[in-house]
């Protein structure tokens, strides 16, 4: 038989009368995460900080109207407002929705490539400056004299590659360093087997 009030209370505590069934386990389990996870989230740095700093907009103490104003954060723009501001840099209409727009692929700008096609025309002049063509033979197998070297079509030496003969003998390309110029004969040429 059961008895009624404290003693009853006392003697189901004491003999293990509370049994801890699975639910009860289990709730047990999640207010103890719960709780944990807010502990963690109030005290790491950037949490929401569910204490009395954030409660301050529910209540202004007399003192905040003594205390230096600090500026307001402006909110972020949306993000329907960031697509409409993005959609608006575009100039072309889309055609297709895949495509990358034209704007958001890099394109060199024109100076640089006016600057690049300068400087390599400037490297050629200087490839053709720096060397001299003395002179040409041609025939079975023309040879050309450069800085009085001698060279055969595809032949490297000293850094340059001689890339071909003109027809007439009277010029040649050459190569050195991804610059190709070209050098002229002063002279007529002088064909082989003569």
């Amino acid at each position: 038989m059961r008895r009624g009030g404290l003693d009853g209370a006392r003697d189901e505590l004491q003999g293990g009368g509370v049994e801890l069934t699975l639910q009860r386990k289990v709730s047990i389990a999640a207010v103890t995460l719960a709780l944990g996870f807010l502990a963690f989230d109030s005290l790491s740095p950037g949490g929401s900080g569910l204490g009395p700093a954030s409660a301050g907009a529910a209540q202004s103490p007399p003192a905040a109207a003594a205390a230096p104003a600090v500026p307001a954060r402006q909110a972020a723009p949306s993000l329907r407002q960031r697509l409409e501001q993005a959609r608006k840099g575009l100039q072309e209409p889309a055609s297709d929705g895949f495509a990358t727009p034209k704007a958001w692929l890099k394109s060199p700008p024109e100076s640089e490539n006016e600057s690049t096609a300068r400087s390599l025309a400037q490297r050629s002049a200087d490839l053709s400056a720096a060397h001299r063509l003395t002179g040409v033979s041609l025939g079975a197998r023309p040879l050309v004299v450069i800085d009085g070297s001698a060279y055969s079509p595809g032949m490297s030496l000293h850094g340059i590659t001689l890339r071909s003969i003109a027809k007439d003998g009277r010029s040649v390309e050459i190569e050195a360093g991804g610059v190709v110029a070209s050098l002229h004969l002063d002279t007529p040429p002088r064909s082989g087997g003569r």
